[in-house]
């Protein structure tokens, strides 16, 4: 049997459009009894065309 914990992911990852977890990865979910927090980290993800080249995150 899952987790409710299990359960919450994989009820995320059913409302979360697919193409978020190819940017990011969810690192905590906090449920309350009226919402749940999803905390995302973006994945150090460089495009092949700039595998090369020295980048630097300048946030958001």
């Amino acid at each position: 049997m899952n987790t409710p914990d299990a359960q919450l992911s994989i009820l995320i990852e059913l409302i979360l459009p697919k193409e978020i977890f190819k940017k990011f990865d969810v690192i905590n979910i906090e449920s309350g009894s009226s919402k749940a927090d999803i905390y995302l980290d973006e994945k150090n993800d460089n495009p092949e065309e700039y595998i090369h080249a020295k980048l630097s995150s300048k946030g958001f």
